[in-house]
């Protein structure tokens, strides 16, 4: 498989259809053995631990939005009336901190958004809404919400059309992984490309791509035999294979190179 920057063409299509160290102390003396081999014992427990927490993350938490933020556009949402409005299968999510992405089943694209206040002439106060996705919701509006926060009108600025979003109570975009899927542990954790591409394998099944910042997936996956496997929801369900190799910090997929980096280097 070439590497899947065809899936931001099918993204875009299906958009146009329907309308993201440590080291030892040298200078020990050798009455000192006893307490160095206890400290080097401690410290290597200490750097195992930590080889494991830098290749553990919670994924979901990269692009997901915060419960505890007072943002009142803070959720995912989709929209049910007026333009945009064929895109309803399309969840729209804000952060609640200026990050914003259009979700399609296991797969997201990047963008911002922020809220603003001013005057007009006349002294009234005007609150907007900037949008930068690639569809859908684009530009600057003005809003209104209702029922506690959980619907809301947005009004282009620029040509006065309206789109009603609706929040929605529950949404969850990562794939359910296979029952007991076989893992090569060799590729767990985050990877990357100096051409900015992000891998991550977890140990239960779950695999995340970021394109560049531009775009995202989820998959289910298992590797084995220097295969990897992997499967995401775009409308359907498709299933991509890479063959892979493990060199210390060094992974190659299809014989595209990544290194290995801490899980809280992920985008």
């Amino acid at each position: 498989m070439k590497k899947n920057i065809l899936k931001f063409s099918a993204l875009t299509a299906a958009a146009v259809l329907l309308f993201s160290f440590a080291g030892c102390d040298s200078r020990k003396t050798s009455s000192d053995s006893s307490s160095q081999t206890s400290a080097q014992t401690e410290t290597s427990a200490n750097q195992a631990s930590s080889s494991v927490s830098e290749k553990e993350t919670d994924i979901k938490a990269l692009h997901y939005f915060d419960p505890q933020s007072t943002d009142p556009f803070s959720g995912a949402w989709h929209i049910t009336e007026g333009e945009g409005s064929k895109l309803e299968n399309f969840v729209f999510l804000f952060d609640g901190h200026g990050e914003a992405s259009i979700i399609i089943d296991t797969m997201g694209y990047c963008g911002k958004y922020s809220l603003d206040n001013s005057t007009d002439e006349s002294g009234n106060k005007i609150s907007t809404f900037t949008t930068q996705l690639m569809f859908g919701l684009n530009g600057t509006y003005t809003y209104k919400f209702s029922n506690q926060n959980s619907k809301v009108i947005l009004t282009n600025t620029e040509n006065q059309t309206e789109s009603t979003l609706e929040k929605l109570a529950s949404f969850d975009f990562i794939p359910i992984p296979d029952p007991e899927p076989e893992i090569d542990e060799s590729i767990l954790g985050a990877w990357f490309s100096d051409d900015g591409e992000y891998f991550y394998f977890d140990k239960n099944g779950i695999m995340y791509q970021n394109q560049y910042g531009t775009m995202f997936t989820y998959f289910k996956y298992s590797a084995k035999d220097n295969v990897i496997t992997a499967t995401y929801t775009m409308q359907d369900e498709i299933t991509d294979t890479y063959n892979y190799s493990v060199d210390g910090d060094t992974l190659k997929l299809n014989d595209y190179e990544y290194k290995r980096i801490s899980a809280s280097e992920l985008k």
